[in-house]
């Protein structure tokens, strides 16, 4: 075949045209796919205001080698390089994330923590950014430690006067000082009566006002030793029980004594009334530094105090009811009234610790045993009374209905929380976790836990 040199030359220069078409194409598309966000070289004519120099259509090409293939812009690779990790960036606010993290949060402080719990689960799930996260993190960490811990929020003002608080900071509730206050004004009374069986006054005034000085002196003993913090937790009902207990088991014994001894054997007034008020104050006494000393609860106390009085009525009653002689009716009923109180007294001691009462559950075992003797006793009364001999069947009815409304009560309150002291908060568990913080250019190494 015969080529033409113009010819060839023509056809060469379309080529050569057509490829670098091709190439400028390609190449505008693999930016465009890289992305329209990249910032143009500084050395880019575009960028540097240099003007740009167009090629004429009409330049004469002549025949060479091979075209090499166009070499990369030697900014190119340094720009791709040096181009900066792009930072964080936070949810802004109003977004469906934020929106809901404020709802979690307004869940927490307003003490729901089970809901904000749940909330701050899909909260750290969903968050986008290392920050949001560790925001909805650290909020799911406490909330979840306090559902755990059946934590409530209460107001401090919702406290006052609240047996919480009373264990929280180891003084004595109201309840349980009310309480010493009345048994003070009983003791008082009790102190009164004794001097006057000890100066036998010849007028009304001499016997009335001794009582009535008595009964303030001890409220105003009881005001003086709460002074300050105050008695601790259960030391007031402690006295109150004391008291109670020393007067049950000094009746008891005094009057079997008295009612086992000859008319010549047999004590005193004056000796009566002073070792009855003397076991009445040395119980007083051996609560109070009990109280003062152990860790004991007003429930405790208390109950110590129902479990001496209760046995000491119902086998008194009973050992009443089943005498058949009645010579010898008051020396059973006192003596089985005797080990009643001290054997209540013993076993309410051992027994307190694991039954835990709190005081509300006592007042409740004490209303039962009441409701329950009157209530039997009462009726059996009504119903006996004018054919009964001795009585021995109302007495044993009166034990019948405070047994069964002990029983009753006892079950009926079985549910109820126990009171286990006065605790002082324990230090939460001192926790670490390792954690890679994402940072700039890296990664930040850190310690997340709890102490």
């Amino acid at each position: 075949m015969r080529f033409h040199r113009r010819h060839f030359i023509h056809t060469t220069a379309r080529l050569t045209a057509l490829i670098c078409f091709c190439c400028g194409v390609a190449t505008a598309q693999s930016s465009s796919t890289a992305g329209a966000s990249q910032v143009a070289s500084p050395n880019h004519p575009a960028t540097t205001g240099e003007p740009i120099t167009e090629v004429s259509a009409s330049t004469t090409l002549e025949p060479a080698g091979p075209i090499a293939p166009p070499s990369p812009a030697p900014n190119a690779a340094a720009n791709s390089a040096a181009a900066p990790t792009a930072p964080t960036v936070l949810a802004p606010p109003g977004t469906d994330w934020e929106s809901d993290f404020v709802r979690a949060k307004t869940s927490f402080i307003a003490g729901n923590f089970r809901l904000a719990t749940m909330q701050l689960e899909n909260l750290s799930v969903r968050a986008s950014n290392p920050v949001d996260k560790a925001r909805a993190s650290e909020l799911l960490q406490v909330s979840q430690e306090w559902t755990r811990r059946d934590m409530t929020l209460i107001a401090q003002h919702e406290l006052a006067g609240s047996d919480l608080l009373s264990r929280r900071t180891d003084r004595r509730t109201a309840d349980e000082i009310g309480v010493l206050y009345l048994s003070s004004i009983g003791y008082g009374l009790g102190t009164g009566i004794w001097v006057d069986v000890l100066a036998d006054p010849n007028s009304v005034e001499g016997a009335v006002l001794p009582p009535l000085l008595f009964a303030g002196a001890a409220a105003g003993a009881v005001a003086f030793i709460d002074r300050g913090k105050g008695l601790r937790y259960g030391a007031a009902q402690s006295i109150a029980s004391g008291m109670t207990a020393g007067f049950m088991h000094g009746l008891s014994w005094l009057s079997y004594y008295q009612s086992s001894s000859t008319y010549f054997d047999e004590m005193q007034a004056k000796n009566f009334a002073s070792l009855l008020w003397g076991t009445t104050t040395l119980g007083a006494v051996a609560g109070g530094v009990i109280g003062s000393v152990s860790s004991t609860t007003p429930g405790r106390a208390a109950f110590v105090s129902s479990v001496t009085l209760w046995p000491t009525l119902v086998l008194g009653l009973g050992a009443a009811g089943f005498s058949r002689d009645n010579a010898y009716r008051d020396d059973n009923a006192f003596l089985a009234a005797g080990l009643g109180a001290a054997v209540g007294t013993i076993g309410g001691v051992l027994a307190a610790g694991s039954v835990a009462p709190t005081t509300a559950r006592v007042r409740f075992l004490d209303l039962g045993a009441i409701a329950g003797g009157l209530a039997v006793g009462g009726l059996t009364f009504a119903a006996r009374a004018e054919s009964s001999k001795d009585g021995s069947e109302i007495m044993l009815a009166t034990d019948v209905g405070i047994i069964a409304g002990l029983g009753l009560a006892w079950w009926l309150t079985s549910e109820m929380p126990l009171d286990l002291g006065a605790q002082q908060p324990q230090p939460s568990k001192v926790t670490f976790t390792p954690a890679l913080i994402p940072q700039r250019g890296g990664l930040g190494f850190g310690m997340v836990g709890t102490f």
